[in-house]
């Protein structure tokens, strides 16, 4: 067989993960913040970003607010920050990986900046993983 007639496949939407910097974009189109769509949407195959842009272009009326639609849509259907399964998602966009989001063990919010809490804590047990924001609350330095 040779080579001409092999086709490389070229990854669909369901395949590429939403980054960060997709989020912003996709936010930029809403008109809005683009931290409720990144705690919404990113990690989630780009299908599903376009789909809930569509979604909420079409709903756009004086009292929409894609800021709160998002995450509550995200919240109710366990999607984005609140998911709880692996991403599916093969890679982002720009040929990345996605960051892996860990539930954190002093809020319970699905977070990437999570640090492994040491021996030193009288809060946490070793080995617990805790945002910066618990940390700095609880006096354990990471």
């Amino acid at each position: 067989m040779d080579r001409e007639s092999v086709q490389e496949t070229r990854p669909t939407t369901r395949m590429l993960a939403a980054d960060e910097a997709l989020c912003r974009r996709a936010a930029g189109l809403l008109f809005c913040a683009p931290e409720p769509v990144i705690l919404a949407l990113e990690g989630e195959p780009v299908e599903v970003l376009l789909g809930m842009v569509r979604w909420c272009i079409e709903h756009e009326a004086p009292d929409f607010d894609p800021e709160k639609v998002l995450p509550a849509w995200a919240k109710k259907r366990g999607r984005g920050r609140w998911s709880d399964r692996p991403n599916q998602a093969a890679r982002t966009i720009w040929g990345e990986v996605p960051a892996t989001l860990h539930g954190c063990d002093g809020c319970g919010e699905k977070r990437r900046d999570v640090h492994e809490v040491g021996a030193d804590s009288l809060t946490f047990f070793e080995g617990d993983l805790i945002c910066e924001a618990c940390a700095a609350n609880h006096g354990v330095t990471i």
